[in-house]
This record gives structure tokens, sequence and C-alpha cells, in this order.
């Protein structure tokens, strides 16, 4: 399992390091294609099913795949974070909370992350 976790761990930050570096909405959707097939590869589901999951079952559904370790849970956030959408921008501020409640390491960066994303909403 520590296997999967970590390679799912690298992927999420290849994602997100390639999603920071779009210029344009071709590159953007291009990489959005990708980041679908290998979640879909890997996880069963892709960014569709995150936007259309409801906010309450959202960690639930999460937490049914342990490749979903709190970094990981962290980087999937991010991803979503970067996406011009409030659904998006809501579920990432849940799942950093969530991490917040699970984990006894305060963060500061994290917790950056958590006032930059209310501030959008």
């Amino acid at each position: 399992m520590s296997k999967q976790i970590s390679q799912l761990g690298f992927f999420l930050k290849k994602a997100l390091e390639k999603l920071l570096k779009q210029n344009n909405e071709t590159d953007l959707i291009q990489s959005v294609l990708e980041i679908n097939q290998k979640l879909q590869e890997e996880l069963g589901f892709d960014l569709t099913i995150l936007e259309t999951i409801s906010e309450d079952m959202l960690i639930v559904f999460l937490e049914q795949h342990p490749q979903f370790s709190e970094e990981n849970l962290e980087t999937l956030a991010d991803i979503l974070s970067v996406f011009k959408s409030e659904n998006f921008n809501r579920k990432a501020l849940l799942i950093y909370n969530h991490i917040n409640a699970k984990t006894a390491t305060f963060s500061f960066e994290r917790n950056a992350k958590i006032e930059s994303l209310k501030l959008k909403l």
C-alpha cells in the first residue's frame, strides 16, 4: 500500500506543477484531461466525480481510497484550489479543514491556503 500512496503522491505533485505552469486555456484543458485519465486509471474516478459529489460526502468518499494519505489529500486540495471554480474551492477548503482536524501537526502553509480560499469564496 505504501508504494501506491507514494505513486499517487508523485502523480498529484506532478499534476499540480503542470497546472500551475499553464498559460492558456488549451494547455489547461489538456492538463485536466491528463489528470482525469490518470485519476481514473489509479482510483476509478476523476475530477468530474469530485465536482458532482456533495460536500457532505466528499471526505467519506475520499477516505474510501487508502492511497489518500494526509499529504496526498493536501495535494489534491491544492489542485482543486487552482481551478476558478467555487465548487472546487469549497471542496479544497473542506479537505484542508479535514486534514487540520485529523492531524496533530500544525501547518502555517496549510492555514495560509485556507485563509486564501476563504477570501476567494
